[in-house]
């Protein structure tokens, strides 16, 4: 029966994925961002699957969830990396990529940051550790422009 219910089932994306972990949808654009954990990449494309592309790629080790706020034009993703396990921003066009928390900095059981989500109306960021099975979160700050200039700090 659920099965009936689901209808008009389109392939977006069949070719070129290796293990397609985090996935977030951008409203305003009309993008899809996910990310590749095995390629160490993300990657975005029209929610129609045109104009594939590597957003980012490199300096990542594990990368898992991913989450946008199109309304600013930021990206927020986790990687597991085994010696500076972090949560990163950067612009949703790939530009200005930050260390926003070095995640094993906040616990002594290790870090496995996943379960990455937003909270619009807070701007804050929230995330379950894996490793530690823990939730935390922290507060992003809005930029006045695309050129990124920040308005308030990073805070918890």
């Amino acid at each position: 029966m659920i099965l009936e219910a689901l209808s008009n089932i389109d392939v977006v994306v069949q070719t070129g994925l290796s293990t397609a972990e985090g996935l977030a949808v951008d409203w305003i654009g009309k993008n899809l961002y996910w990310v590749e954990s095995n390629l160490d990449q993300i990657e975005v494309a029209k929610l129609s699957g045109q104009f594939r592309r590597t957003l980012i790629a490199g300096d990542m080790e594990s990368p898992r969830a991913i989450a946008l706020d199109p309304r600013f034009g930021l990206l927020f993703w986790t990687d597991w990396d085994s010696k500076a396990p972090r949560i990163e921003r950067c612009s949703m066009s790939g530009e200005h990529r930050s260390v926003i928390v070095r995640v094993d900095l906040l616990t002594s059981r290790g870090a496995w940051p996943n379960g990455l989500t937003l909270d619009y109306q807070l701007t804050r960021i929230y995330w379950i550790d894996a490793k530690s099975d823990s939730i935390h979160t922290v507060t992003y700050p809005l930029f006045c422009s695309h050129t990124l200039d920040p308005v308030c700090k990073w805070g918890s």
